[in-house]
């Protein structure tokens, strides 16, 4: 079994392996071998697998669910006899005719039924993954490291960082976090020694250390109000520039002053 979508509720210790069809083509003996699958696999299975880390593996519970469209749900109904495994119709509305849900909060949600989103506004589980640019993943990376800068984060490591950015981290395949890592350290490498220079600075692993990481070395945020605004949105623009280099695979070459920037007005000699 493949299943289309994981969702791990790491309060509860609980997965669901959802299982997503149109309904025009199932087999009618696939619910009695999923009903196998579910009587042997294990946490630990869906880990080594996956990648997906559960908080207690030893004691967690995985649960199977059925997601059809709605026009399909007549025809299955002719055939399914499961009570264990949830079936859920996807329509205008969302909602479980058969079966239930072991987490009884989310029986109760399935089961009152809720409005189905349009797709436009379903938001993306998956922003970045080994084919994203390095300007892109940016994008999402740096704003988490200006918030390291305003809370005055002394270092945090690669990892900590990527869990800070996507907070369905753990969730993610172990090969997907791979290259997510090698992306994230490539990209801060040179971000630190160009764009945030003054701010942040690339840390290797050392024997205190045994991960890379990033240290706040900025000074912005001991000082006046107004000079702290002045700061952020040059950040802010900053993260613009350093994806657009990066995805045009240009170096970083500091800004030039202008005639109005030098001082006592004259210009910079050739």
């Amino acid at each position: 079994m493949k299943p289309d979508v994981i969702t791990l509720s790491r309060n509860s210790n609980c997965a669901l392996l959802w299982e997503c069809k149109s309904g025009q083509n199932l087999e009618v003996d696939q619910f009695d071998r999923y009903n196998q699958f579910l009587d042997v696999v294990t946490a630990k299975d869906i880990q080594r697998v996956t990648g997906i880390q559960f908080p207690n593996p030893e004691t967690a519970r995985i649960q199977i669910a059925y997601c059809f469209l709605e026009e399909a749900i007549p025809r299955i109904m002719q055939f399914f006899e499961e009570d264990r495994i949830p079936l859920v119709s996807l329509g205008q509305t969302t909602k479980s005719v058969a079966g239930h849900f072991d987490d009884v909060e989310v029986d109760e949600v399935f089961r009152a039924g809720f409005a189905t989103p349009p797709i436009q506004q379903v938001p993306w589980l998956l922003v970045a993954d080994a084919e994203t640019t390095d300007g892109e993943f940016c994008l999402y990376l740096l704003p988490t490291v200006v918030s390291l800068i305003v809370r005055q984060t002394e270092r945090v490591s690669i990892t900590d960082l990527l869990g800070q950015t996507f907070l369905d981290w753990h969730c993610i395949s172990a090969e997907t976090r791979r290259a997510l890592k090698e992306k994230a350290n490539r990209a801060l490498r040179d971000v630190c020694e160009g764009e945030f220079k003054e701010h942040v600075r690339f840390s290797k692993p050392s024997e205190r250390q045994n991960e890379a990481g990033i240290e706040i070395v900025s000074e912005l945020m001991r000082q006046d109000p107004s000079a702290q605004t002045r700061g952020l949105q040059k950040l802010k623009d900053e993260v613009k520039e350093a994806a657009k280099r990066l995805d045009e695979g240009r170096p970083y070459s500091p800004p030039q002053l202008t005639t109005e920037q030098w001082p006592l007005q004259f210009p910079p000699s050739d």
